[in-house]
């Protein structure tokens, strides 16, 4: 396969690891891989006043957000995020991995991206409207302990 040109970002797969059966894991959209520096360190040297060095700090990481259109009701994924969102920690998140992988047209893998202890922090649907005629849309929102990257 030639790999010099831009890899598409159109075929992709998403992945929960953890659930029993069949899945429906269809997602339209991911946003959020990625990651930065915060809080950027200043280091001024001693006895050159004029330099100062710029140490990166600690890394972050952004939450993962999957869109699609609105799951069944049984879906064990919804089952999983509501049961998660509106916990009373009566008992425990069970947080699962997460695994995104970017495709080519002949469905080979060119990256993956694996998440690990993901659990869902937000559960939003588009806005309703009777002027536009659109499916209804639902977006995922997943914090995560850390992640790795393979290519």
């Amino acid at each position: 396969m030639k790999r010099d040109y831009p890899l598409p970002s159109y075929y992709f797969g998403v992945s929960f690891k953890g659930f029993t059966g069949n899945i429906d894991v269809s997602f339209m959209e991911v946003e959020g891989i990625g990651m930065s520096t915060r809080d950027s360190m200043i280091l001024s040297e001693g006895g050159l006043n004029q330099y100062q060095h710029k140490l990166p700090g600690m890394a972050s990481f952004a939450d993962i957000v999957l869109k699609r259109g609105v799951m069944k009701e049984n879906s064990p994924l919804a089952q999983w995020c509501m049961d998660t969102i509106t916990n009373d920690f009566s008992k425990p998140i069970e947080p699962k991995d997460l695994t995104i992988q970017l495709l080519n047209e002949s469905q080979e893998i060119l990256r993956t991206w694996n998440y690990y202890k993901a659990f869902p922090i937000s559960m939003q649907y588009s806005t309703l409207m009777a002027s536009k005629t659109a499916f209804l849309v639902q977006t995922l929102t997943f914090s995560y302990s850390y992640y790795s990257l393979t290519s």
